[in-house]
């Protein structure tokens, strides 16, 4: 039994028999359980499908989330910092507040994201696609933006 739990309080936001952490919360994105809150620092969700998932506030640092599909997500105010991110999928993705220093988002798509008050700051953006993204306040202090298109 696999569990994934709330950092705030410590309770269970949702529970299943399944091999991997990815696998759990897969499923619980598709059935539109909240994982507002959730504490998933470390967990390795690379090519995980968590297209409109609620994952604001969530801890995710050290995340692995390459080629991840997270289109529409709500990541309001969650932490990501030293995530990969590597050809993950953001569009229309909401990351307003979020921690992503030394984050690595290289070959992202992040078109129409949300980054209003994000800090980036030493994350990795290169080739990053951030067409009408919002970038409103948000810190980028000695961020690589090489080839990344901001249209």
């Amino acid at each position: 039994m696999i569990k994934i739990y709330s950092w705030i309080d410590g309770s269970v936001l949702h529970k299943g028999d399944f091999e991997t952490i990815k696998e759990l919360l897969e499923d619980g994105v598709k059935n539109g359980i909240s994982f507002n809150y959730a504490k998933l620092n470390d967990a390795q969700l690379n090519n995980a499908e968590l297209n409109n998932a609620q994952l604001n506030y969530a801890e995710l640092n050290n995340a692995q989330l390459n080629a991840a599909e997270l289109n529409n997500a709500k990541l309001n105010d969650a932490q990501l910092n030293d995530a990969q991110l590597n050809n993950a999928q953001l569009n229309a993705a909401e990351l307003n507040n979020a921690e992503l220093n030394y984050a690595e988002l290289n070959n992202a798509q992040l078109n129409n994201a949300q980054l209003n008050y994000a800090e980036l700051n030493n994350a990795q953006l290169n080739n990053a696609k951030l067409n009408d993204a919002q970038l409103n306040n948000a810190q980028l202090n000695a961020a690589e933006l090489n080839n990344a298109k901001l249209n």
